[in-house]
């Protein structure tokens, strides 16, 4: 189906597994080709650089826009717990571009360095703003139940994407 997963035991015969990623899912705003797998590599090593612990993060998924002449990634990011208000996001954001370009070199040669993409965003969303998503999903799916729900890590649904400005967390 394109999904791939991590196993982490087994429940008798039976393996149990965490959903990591979709393959095929891209964006590509200036020829960067950027996937869900880089992503979740940038966003991991941004959260242990940044916290320390790159299991912090409950939720995330990423829009891309491109206003101006220049495209831009936006991470909105749900946390298990609340976050200090000592973490600065603007530090996480400059952390999340520079492994997006340590990932993915197409990221840093054909959109950062000719400033064709300006640099990525990280939005922290309140909690249960995923939760809120998935209803969203699930209303408009015409028949999906919740254990075939998957939380995408690419919005490029405008109403999606309404939803999770709505629930960022302005930086303090």
């Amino acid at each position: 189906l394109g999904d791939l997963i991590r196993i982490t035991g087994f429940h008798h015969s039976a393996p149990t597994f965490t959903y990591r990623y979709r393959r095929g899912i891209l964006l590509n705003l200036v020829n960067e080709k950027t996937t869900e797998y880089h992503t979740l590599t940038a966003l991991s090593q941004t959260l242990e650089r940044w916290l320390g612990d790159a299991g912090t993060a409950c939720e995330y998924s990423v829009a891309a826009d491109f206003a101006d002449g220049v495209g831009q990634y936006t991470f909105y990011v749900e946390f298990q717990s609340p976050l200090a208000a000592t973490h600065d996001l603007q530090a996480a954001g400059q952390l999340l571009d520079e492994a997006l370009g340590e990932v993915n070199e197409f990221y840093r040669l054909n959109g950062r360095i000719p400033h064709r993409l300006a640099p990525a965003q990280f939005k922290l969303v309140q909690a249960g703003t995923f939760a809120a998503l998935g209803r969203l999903q699930l209303s408009r799916s015409g028949g999906l139940t919740p254990l075939q729900l998957k939380i995408p890590r690419v919005v490029q649904d405008a109403e999606q994407r309404q939803l999770l400005d709505a629930h960022a967390v302005s930086p303090t």
